[in-house]
C-alpha cells in the first residue's frame, strides 16, 4: 500500500473516529454502549439520522482495505492520540476499533500480533 493510499485511509479513519469522539463527549463515558454498538443513540435525532445515512458508505469504503492494514493504522492512530495527551480521541479510536472488529473490517489484536507484527 502506497503512501497516498495510507494518507487517504487515515483521513477516513479520523473522520469516523470523530463520530465516536462526539459520542464520548455527549455521554461523558469512555466506553458508551447501546444496542447498535456505537453509542449513537446518545446523540441528537438529527445527528443520528446523518450517521445512519453515511454509515453504510463509510463501512463499504473501509471494506476495500485489508483488515490487517486497518488494524495497523488504528493501533498507530490510537497510540499517537494517547501520546499527544488527547484522551477523548484515543478512546474514540479504541471504540472505533472494537466497532470495526464486530463488522469484520479489523482483526483482533491477538491475530494481528500472531500473523503480522514484526
Amino acid at each position: 500500500m502506497g503512501i497516498i493510499e495510507r494518507i487517504i485511509l487515515n483521513y477516513r479513519l479520523a473522520k469516523f473516529a470523530n463520530v465516536f469522539a462526539e459520542v464520548i463527549s455527549a455521554t461523558k463515558q469512555e466506553f458508551p454502549e447501546d444496542a447498535e454498538g456505537g453509542g449513537f443513540t446518545y446523540l441528537s435525532q438529527t445527528r443520528q439520522a446523518q450517521i445512519r445515512f453515511h454509515l453504510p458508505k463509510w463501512i463499504a469504503t473501509l471494506r476495500k482495505y485489508p483488515p490487517h492494514i486497518i488494524t495497523q493504522e488504528m493501533i498507530k492512530a490510537s497510540s499517537a492520540q494517547r501520546l499527544a495527551g488527547n484522551s477523548i480521541q484515543s478512546f474514540a479510536y479504541t471504540n472505533l476499533f472494537h466497532y470495526l472488529q464486530t463488522k469484520g473490517i479489523a482483526i483482533d489484536l491477538d491475530s494481528y500480533i500472531e500473523h503480522y507484527a514484526v
